[in-house]
């Protein structure tokens, strides 16, 4: 080998200068990067909050959050932090194209070496070049830059060499070792500056040499030489040369390398440099090292600058893939518009479905300036297709967006669609179909009389109820009643609860009462809206069309419009409308019976001498409660029967009540207490008639229910509750926790009275004796010897 002239060491030391000077530039780069980087990271996590509280805001009900907007969150978080950087980057990656490989070999799967190993090629070989090594389980690429799309956000321009199973794979790691500037890009944004290829077992040896092509440094850690090893050095030896080869080792490896390195300068007479390091990674003499690196480099390095095709490729390859993520993030931006700019959006926006979508949001966030201003210009520009998307939107939308749908479907409606809103209003979620019945009472007319037709005998409840709003915009006359009522023999027996979309119920019980409400009302409406025009000519329809059906409020509406006309063939739908319960709600919420006061008057109406002239009729009255719980109905249909029929017999006229009905002993106690009922001969005449089931409330459990039947007993002279209320007058009880009363001692003393009254002498006094016994009262002993006698 020729000697080196002085001129050639010295240009030797000065390119040495420079690749030390560069590597320190190259050092200064990636740390600019790295700052950068972290920057940015920092941007990005310091929004996460308000995105964090965005979404609470979202899960309460505030607003809409579309299914597009995950993925904004990461195309901020991982997208934009490289396309921002990426001004930055690839003049760096440009700048150095003749760059040196750097090839690591060492013991395989070695825990020790392998964390030493990592920091020496971080801190003291990186900057010199492209570092390549065989992966193994220690020295890899990480999990998150094989799959970038998870949490690596510059993953997608690592280094990301797919595992080599083919010689088509190696062909393709051959191709990629001569992109220089695309490997600048990988290393500029590696944080661990290490390309690691993976391959299988049956190709590793060509994929070691691959490496070895063009290689300008090989650096062996023999700190465990291998028999792989030995191969390793003998293929560098042969496509290299020894004198690019530096060892490094561990210093508790110290003699094993020292050997090892010996044998290999003595075969090939040539002095390889041998560095150690600490089990931390530090080398003993790091500054020698960096120098011994740039004089190996400097006597290897390719001459040949990377061609301009290779550039071109990068360039093509670097604005390809930041175009194809600008343009995917534009994309999202632009489908996200709408709820991230609303406003500006809704008035400028060429597209009307992007433009109706700000407006629905701008609807949701109630900012009335910005909704005049878009619902104008929707209108004036693309009328009929803004309403056309707005149907569709009603058909199919997120529950969030249910607020801003309604608002929208009614400000931009358009009357050519009226058969769409009468569909919405049929069978459409609840509160859309609201609003679409709302919309159909702009346009009355025949279109109406036929929506209303329609809607009428739908199975769905809420349905029928919007029909019968409807009803209110159409001008009522006999005939239209007529058609009506022939409508509702239609209506299907089934029904259908309103479909909970949006309008979750955790209270079923409160759900089911209001919504028997809404029905009753809307029927008592219907009720109400053709009662004028219900002739005699009609009774014959609505007589059909109770008997036709099994709905009950229907049912009830046709009973009611009976009982006008005086035929109580719609009493026991009358009557068994008392089981249904609504609900109101103004401070607190309470069950109502919804038809109550109409069923009353009716019932009234009814029980009357002209209305129910024989006693049949009169007996389907009480046959119609006889089976109902309620004791305030029976109380009802009662007094109305014995104040208005007072001269039946009043055994025929109750046959059907049982004498120990608790109702009709309540009805008699209020008849008493009134003075003005009292001294009719009905009331004495039922009391002797519900006397055997007064003998038996004498046992009754309650003292109210024992002195309440003696007194009615007393009434018709029957002594037989004497024994009780004698026994009751001792009952005491506290008044503020201080005195005690006697609080049915004057119900004993006015039964004693009332029997005076109406006993019929002569009569065996021995039940008062007895009663003498057991009291010690002086007003009751007063009583009880008048009627004992001297």
């Amino acid at each position: 080998m020729p000697s080196k002239t002085p001129t050639d060491v010295t240009d030797s030391g000065s390119e040495c200068q420079i690749l030390i000077n560069r590597a320190q530039k190259q050092r200064r780069d990636a740390r600019i990067i790295n700052i950068l980087i972290r920057f940015l990271m920092t941007l990005c996590f310091l929004a996460l909050p308000i995105w964090f509280l965005y979404l609470v805001f979202v899960i309460n009900g505030a607003s809409y959050i579309p299914f597009l907007l995950m993925p904004l969150v990461y195309a901020v978080f991982f997208v934009v932090p490289f396309l921002i950087s990426l001004p930055v980057v690839l003049p760096l990656a440009l700048r150095h194209q003749n760059i040196a490989r750097i090839v690591v070999f060492r013991k395989f799967n070695h825990p020790a070496s392998s964390r030493a190993l990592r920091r020496i090629i971080r801190y003291d070989l990186s900057p010199f070049g492209h570092l390549f090594t065989l992966s193994d389980s220690r020295l890899k690429i990480k999990w998150y830059i094989r799959i970038p799309f998870f949490i690596g956000q510059f993953g997608l321009f690592h280094f990301q060499q797919r595992i080599i199973k083919t010689q088509v794979h190696l062909q393709r790691l051959e191709t990629r070792l001569r992109h220089t500037t695309w490997l600048n890009i990988n290393w500029l944004l590696s944080s661990q500056k290490l390309f690691a290829v993976k391959t299988v077992d049956a190709l590793w040896r060509d994929a070691a040499q691959i490496l070895l092509n063009n290689c300008s440094l090989v650096i062996f850690d023999i700190s465990q030489p291998t028999d792989a090893m030995g191969w390793e050095v003998q293929e560098a030896t042969l496509l290299v040369s020894q004198r690019s080869f530096i060892f490094i080792a561990s210093l508790y490896a110290k003699e094993v390398a020292t050997q090892w390195k010996e044998h290999l300068d003595h075969s090939e007479n040539h002095d390889i440099p041998l560095f150690f390091y600490d089990k931390r990674g530090r080398l003993e003499q790091p500054a020698e090292f960096r120098q011994k690196v740039a004089e190996v480099i400097s006597l290897n390095r390719r001459q040949a600058k990377a061609e301009t095709s290779e550039d071109q490729y990068v360039l093509r390859r670097t604005m390809l893939t930041s175009g194809i993520m600008l343009a995917g993030f534009s994309l999202l931006l632009f489908l996200l518009s709408p709820y991230l700019f609303p406003a500006w959006v809704g008035k400028h926006s060429p597209f009307p479905q992007q433009a109706v979508r700000a407006y629905i949001q701008e609807e949701i966030r109630d900012s009335p300036t910005n909704v005049a201003d878009i619902a104008q210009r929707l209108k004036t520009e693309w009328p009929k297709t803004v309403a056309a998307i707005s149907i569709a939107d009603a058909r199919d939308h997120d529950a969030g967006e249910c607020i801003g749908i309604q608002r929208a479907l009614y400000q931009l409606a358009d009357s050519t669609f009226f058969k769409q809103y009468q569909e919405l209003a049929t069978d459409g979620e609840p509160a859309i179909a609201d609003t679409a019945a709302s919309l159909l009472k702009r346009w009355p007319g025949p279109r109406l009389r036929q929506a209303v037709f329609q809607l009428l005998p739908y199975p769905r409840i809420d349905t029928r109820v919007r029909a019968v709003q409807l009803l209110e915009k159409l001008p009522m006359d006999t005939t239209l009643s007529g058609a009506i009522i022939d409508i509702l023999k239609q209506t299907p027996d089934k029904v259908q609860r309103m479909p909970v979309v949006h309008h979750q119920k955790s209270d079923t019980l409160y759900a089911d009462a209001e919504l028997h409400q809404a029905e009753s009302d809307a029927y008592l409406g219907l009720y109400y809206h053709l009662k004028p025009f219900i002739t005699a000519t009609l009774i014959g329809n609505v007589q059909r069309a109770y008997l036709g059906s099994h709905y009950l409020p229907l049912k009830v509406a046709t009973g009611l419009w009976l009982a006008d006309h005086q035929d109580a063939t719609g009493l026991p739908a009358l009557i068994a409308s008392y089981r249904v319960t609504g609900t109101k709600q103004i401070l607190i919420r309470w069950f109502t019976h919804p038809y109550e006061d109409e069923i009353a008057t009716a019932i009234k109406g009814l029980i009357r001498p002209t209305a129910l002239p024989d006693l049949k009729a009169l007996s389907a009255v009480l046959d119609s409660i006889r089976l109902y719980e309620s004791d305030a109905l029976r109380i009802h249909v009662y007094q109305l029967i014995a104040e208005n029929v007072p001269e039946v017999d009043a055994k025929t006229f109750f046959k059907s009540v049982k004498p120990n009905d608790i109702a009709l002993h309540y009805l008699l106690t209020d008849a008493f207490n009134q003075t003005k009922s009292a001294n009719k001969p009905i009331w004495i005449a039922l009391i002797k008639y519900a006397r055997p089931g007064l003998h038996e409330q004498l046992k009754a459990d309650t003292a109210d229910t024992r002195t309440e039947a003696a007194q009615l007993l007393a009434r018709i002279g029957d002594p037989a509750g004497v024994p009780t209320v004698i026994h009751d007058s001792k009952i005491t009880r506290k008044v503020l926790l201080i005195f005690q009363t006697h609080p049915y001692q004057q119900v004993a003393v006015n039964t004693l009275i009332l029997l005076e009254q109406t006993l019929k002498k002569p009569y065996n006094p021995k039940i008062f004796h007895d009663a003498q016994k057991n009291t010690t009262d002086p007003k009751l002993l007063a009583e009880l010897q008048k009627l004992t006698g001297p």
